[in-house]
């Protein structure tokens, strides 16, 4: 309902759809400039308007379980971001903009149909966590590893090409590696 974005120092949102479900994020949510935590997991929606990537304010985003089939390249402006959910989408693409959040320590793309990873991720400095678990990925890449807090990526029920590299360099940096073979 409108009456919500009146309230300027909304920190949380959560609406996870149990009853009527979410068919869109209104256009309205950038006015919640001090909103950390946006959580609409299990609705409907299929787009993330652009004003979304104006609240610079946000932390955490769970989108899990909707039918969002894309991001956009303006998610760099989240700087403050540390967790993004997204699980459970036809998600088929991730911007390597991603690569531009400072603080980002957990990426879930799990059952998503995304078939490849920037490369970049290697550089975010604060990435401990990646699920890729029944996604549509081959190849896992190299470079991902390189990120220094790396501790757990979850890769299941996916047939990666390169999963003995991975999994020995995983040893190598103690990265937690689940897969299965």
């Amino acid at each position: 309902p409108d009456w919500i974005f009146r309230f300027k120092k909304l920190k949380w949102l959560i609406y996870n759809g149990e009853n009527i479900k979410l068919l869109n994020i209104p256009n309205n949510i950038g006015k919640l400039r001090q909103l950390q935590n946006f959580n609409v997991s299990e609705n409907s929606i299929e787009n993330i308007p652009l004003n979304f990537y104006n609240i610079k304010s946000l932390k955490n985003i769970e989108v899990d379980n909707n039918n969002i089939h894309n991001i956009s390249k303006s998610i760099k402006n989240l700087k403050y971001l540390e967790s993004i959910e997204i699980s459970n989408n036809p998600l088929s693409f991730i911007p390597k903009e991603i690569c531009e959040l400072p603080k980002l320590e957990s990426l879930v793309l799990e059952n998503t149909q995304i078939k490849e990873l920037p490369k970049c991720l290697g550089t975010l400095q604060n990435l401990d966590w990646i699920n890729v678990s029944g996604t549509q990925l081959t190849a896992f890449p190299v470079e991902i590893l390189n990120a220094p807090k790396l501790k757990t990526i979850h890769a299941k029920n996916l047939k990666l090409k390169n999963y003995k590299e991975i999994e020995a360099i995983c040893k190598k940096k103690h990265i937690t590696f689940y897969y299965d073979e």
